[in-house]
């Protein structure tokens, strides 16, 4: 395992500290450990293999440099897999010619290294968070409202509909009653009728007799 560390100022000439580490084994198919030991030697005997260590600082902290040379801020603090993408594209076929391995390659830290950017850059953060959860706020305050207003809608409907069914209702019967009574009148008035005739039959037949 080797640390790298370095700095450089992006496209918008705004420092940025960048550190990393990088994972490096031999390289085991055909003649890579040959490589390996034409190129680096003895050095691999060590324990900390400090040559082929500096030569791979080396060379990572130079494409670091170029990558944030030719990008911005944003993008780097967004998606730091463009540095390593970065890397392992430029080292990987290089060090391979040296009996190297490139195992992973991790970026464990970026600072912006003017503290006034970083703390505009925070301020403005904290102001998009800030807007995305009033805004968050809004929306759902306003859902509710909607489905309160549907449901009264609905509610408002549905009394309107009962109270229209129990008006008819009410019209019903008393229709009903009305024929009823008209009925009974019609009766009552037959009944009168029947009595009357009967009554002059009567008394026509006892004149007679």
């Amino acid at each position: 395992m080797v640390e790298f560390n370095t700095n450089q100022v992006t496209s918008e000439m705004q420092g940025l500290d960048v550190s990393g580490i990088l994972m490096w084994t031999i390289y085991r198919e055909k003649d890579g450990p040959m490589k390996a030991y034409k190129n680096l030697g003895n050095d691999l005997c060590e324990d900390s293999p400090n040559s082929a260590n500096e030569k791979l600082v080396t060379m990572s902290n130079a494409i670091v440099r170029n990558c944030i040379a030719n990008s911005t801020i944003d993008k780097i603090l967004k998606n730091r897999r463009v540095i390593v993408d970065a890397i392992r594209k430029e080292m990987s076929e290089v060090v391979k010619g040296w009996g190297v391995w490139i195992e992973s390659i991790e970026i464990t830290e970026v600072k912006i290294m003017s503290a006034t950017l970083f703390k505009d850059l925070q301020n403005k953060f904290r102001e998009r968070t800030n807007q995305a959860a009033q805004m968050d706020t809004l929306t759902i305050t306003n859902e509710i409202e909607s489905e309160k207003l549907k449901a009264k809608v609905v509610m408002n409907q549905k009394t309107v509909e009962s109270n229209t069914q129990q008006q008819n209702y009410k019209i019903s019967k008393e229709l009903e009653i009305k024929e009823e009574k008209s009925k009974i009148n019609e009766g009552e008035k037959k009944i009168e009728l029947d009595i009357f005739n009967l009554t002059k039959k009567t008394e026509f037949t006892n004149n007679n007799v």
